[in-house]
């Protein structure tokens, strides 16, 4: 389980090609600076790229919430993208 979120000037692509053979499902969501890249355009880029089942909630703690509730027992989830998602969920 992953929840993602990046800025627009990152290769997303690439990101997922990377992270591919470790998710189970996307959660995207998009940090509060200007530059993220909204989550609704990003989960249709993690949706072609991943082939997995791909969720959208623009906001970071909420998409935290729910890919809690989406991951198997004991499944770790993965925040990653952007060390300004990460920021802010640990505001929570």
């Amino acid at each position: 389980m992953v929840v993602l979120g990046v800025s627009r000037d990152k290769d997303v692509e690439a990101m997922l090609q990377a992270f591919r053979p470790l998710i189970g499902e996307v959660v995207t969501t998009q940090a509060s600076i200007p530059r993220a890249m909204p989550a609704a355009e990003l989960a249709d880029v993690a949706a072609r790229c991943t082939q997995t089942p791909v969720f959208c909630e623009e906001n970071p703690q909420q998409a935290l919430v729910l890919a809690e509730k989406l991951a198997r027992k004991k499944e770790p989830v993965l925040v990653t993208g952007s060390l300004f998602l990460v920021g802010d969920i640990l505001r929570k």
